[in-house]
């Protein structure tokens, strides 16, 4: 969870408010562009997911070719109904319903066979 991110729940509606810490959020940031940029070669979705989580909570649309990225690394990964989940999150998180309803379709299938316990 991002530090500059917090959740204050009420005390007579439970209803919880998002509470946005710029300054935090712009640290973190800074931290996870140098994560980023670090590795060599191919930048994984879990370098790439709080770069885009991080820009989203600031507003910047530049979030979504994050979360694109992010979504094409984990499908090659795709292998359960979590990860499809996943894949199908960042396609609608980066704005692409289409393909974040394959996903999400797939993700509900795979609930649908796995046996219950």
């Amino acid at each position: 969870m991002l530090s500059g991110v917090s959740v204050e729940v009420g005390p007579r509606s439970g209803v919880g408010l998002l509470g946005v810490n710029e300054k935090k959020l712009r640290k973190e940031l800074a931290e996870a562009w140098n994560r980023l940029e670090r590795p060599p070669g191919r930048t994984s979705w879990l370098e790439l997911e709080p770069v885009a989580r991080i820009l989203h909570w600031l507003g910047d649309p530049g979030a979504a070719t994050y979360f694109r990225q992010a979504a094409e690394d984990r499908t090659f990964r795709a292998d359960d109904a979590g990860w499809y989940l996943a894949v199908g999150n960042y396609y609608r998180l980066a704005g692409d319903p289409e393909r974040a309803g394959e996903w999400l379709r797939r993700a509900y299938e795979a609930f649908r066979e796995e046996p219950s316990e």
